[in-house]
């Protein structure tokens, strides 16, 4: 058996490593650690972001939801208002062939 400062220095040379290798540890599970609140943060963010724009596309549906009943109104009101002037042509035309036929019926007789 072997006890001699050579067994010690092994023993210094494994106390060393193992300090290496517990502060790459360390190292490793503080990255570890910064990643997760960078991802628990990126999430949040996300869900912000998501909750904003579903307000925007809210209120932007609303607009033209109102924009379009808006349309609808004046296409309608324009509608009635075409076939209004529609039925005042058609009677008027009635009413020249009527006067013409009158007139065709005068000039027949003279």
């Amino acid at each position: 058996m072997k006890s001699g400062p050579r067994g010690g220095g092994n023993v210094a040379i494994r106390i060393q490593s193992g300090l290496s290798a517990q502060a790459r540890l360390d190292g490793v599970l503080a990255d570890v650690a910064e990643a997760q609140e960078r991802l628990m943060v990126a999430r949040q963010a996300d869900e912000e972001l998501k909750a904003e724009l579903d307000r925007d596309l809210t209120e932007r549906r609303a607009v033209a939801d109102g924009a379009m009943t808006e349309l609808e109104g004046e296409y309608r009101a324009r509608h009635n208002e075409l076939e209004a002037a529609e039925r005042d042509l058609v009677a008027r035309i009635q009413t020249l062939r009527d006067e013409l036929r009158g007139l065709a019926a005068k000039a027949g007789a003279l």
